[in-house]
């Protein structure tokens, strides 16, 4: 883990801390508020003290029901069958305590509906997390209008302290209730963006695993195709007593193996980087060597290929190029380069023309056109492919500009275009870029 992402899980650590302990103290509230108004009130004896037992433990009950109301933030479920019993114990002891209060601190004329509305706000604002917003404000609200509705005709003169006061008091709990749930609310952001760092991280983990993964498919492809065919051709230079050249060709192919570790390394270090010119340089002598005559038509404008740019397009050269050898009975092979520049965005075209397709359905084994396409995707080009007869044509176009431009060069190829010998034949013409 990374130093700034491990700074990073402390500091949501703390801050989820910080809130659990913060609505935790806003808890007690019940027990000052139940207390001072019970003492006020109420008469010392038996019934006073239960019923500040009972306060007691339905804040303790509280505190439960908070811890899990945050603890399934991150992950909601539903409330799990061994803790309904005590969720009935707890809704009892509501109710307890709102029907002792005005036993206990006296009928009609006393602040038992305040500690009603105590008792009924902390019980809403245990379980607020979880809860609408709308309906935790709405408690106390709904008891403070039931509890006025019940001592309004037994105020007399009282009415308006005493519905005054009730009224203020229902507005502070209110709010005390709204910031439980505001504050859990805050918290579901945080979870839900540590998550989504978790995600992020995980998935930059699978695109550098899917890049090592095909830039070896394209790396060895090519190797082992190349492998195949100058192994092949040392045997039979051996079978027709030629073992000096045999002996030569092995030795390339000890020396392509050498190449391919290096650019193993290369690859897991995040550093490969073979241009088109290279590429194309490749392509020529695999095709060479397979006995493939070859035909390469540069349209391009003076000028170099973008790095990402060239990267991609001499990945789908490797790639084309392997397939021609692997998948084909190819004679000829044609790579043609130009810029269109009459479309709109203007884009760069590659196309690859082989003869000498097998009959019969396409091979759904490799993963070579899949992994072409998502390189040109990432910049934003195509790939298009077809079979006509007995011939294979794959093309792929990448914008000019974004990533698909060429450096310095004109947008045009009036004057300034340029073609390999376009009925060039043999060995594959020498590209100039």
């Amino acid at each position: 883990m990374s130093t700034s992402t491990g700074a990073l899980r402390r500091s949501t650590g703390r801050f989820v801390l910080y809130v659990h302990w913060s609505v935790y103290s806003m808890l007690l509230t019940e027990v000052v508020v139940a207390f001072s108004l019970l003492l006020a009130a109420a008469d010392s004896g038996w019934p006073l003290v239960t019923l500040l037992s009972l306060v007691v433990v339905h804040t303790a009950t509280n505190f439960g029901w908070l811890r899990w109301s945050l603890r399934t933030l991150r992950r909601p479920e539903p409330l799990p069958p061994r803790l309904r019993p005590w969720l009935v114990l707890w809704l009892l002891l509501t109710v307890a305590i709102v029907m002792l209060a005005p036993v206990v601190m006296g009928w009609p004329r006393s602040a038992w509906p305040m500690v009603v509305l105590v008792v009924t706000t902390f019980a809403v604002s245990a379980f607020a997390p979880r809860l609408p917003w709308w309906l935790v404000p709405a408690v106390p609200v709904l008891v403070t209008a039931g509890m006025l509705a019940v001592i309004v005709p037994h105020s007399g003169d009282s009415l308006v302290p005493i519905a005054s006061g009730m009224v203020i008091a229902c507005l502070g709990f209110a709010f005390v209730a709204a910031s439980v749930w505001l504050t859990g609310w805050m918290l579901g952001v945080v979870y839900a963006l540590d998550d989504a760092r978790g995600q992020s991280a995980q998935l930059a983990i699978a695109e550098e695993r899917l890049r090592i993964s095909r830039d070896l498919h394209d790396v060895f492809g090519r190797t082992l195709a190349t492998v195949a065919v100058k192994s092949e051709l040392a045997s039979e230079l051996a079978r027709r007593g030629r073992g000096e050249r045999a002996a030569d060709e092995m030795a390339q192919v000890r020396a392509i193996a050498d190449d391919a570790g290096k650019e193993v390394r290369r690859i897991v270090a995040g550093v490969r980087g073979s241009d088109l010119s290279q590429e194309l340089v490749g392509a020529r002598s695999l095709l060479e060597s397979a006995g493939v005559e070859s035909v390469v038509v540069d349209q391009l404008p003076e000028g170099r290929l973008e790095a990402g740019t060239g990267v991609v397009l001499g990945a789908v050269v490797r790639e084309a190029v392997t397939n021609v050898i692997r998948h084909s009975r190819a004679r000829s092979a044609r790579i043609m380069l130009r810029l269109l520049s009459e479309e709109d965005p203007p884009a760069v075209e590659l196309t690859v023309v082989n003869d000498g397709v097998r009959p019969g359905p396409p091979s759904s084994e490799g993963h070579g056109l899949v992994g072409m396409a998502e390189r040109l995707d990432a910049v934003g080009g195509t790939l298009e492919h077809r079979r006509d007869g007995g011939t294979f044509v794959l093309t792929a176009r990448v914008p000019f500009g974004a990533g698909g431009g060429l450096a310095g060069a004109p947008t045009s190829t009036a004057g300034g275009a340029r073609a390999v010998d376009p009925v060039a034949t043999g060995p594959a013409a020498e590209p100039r870029s």
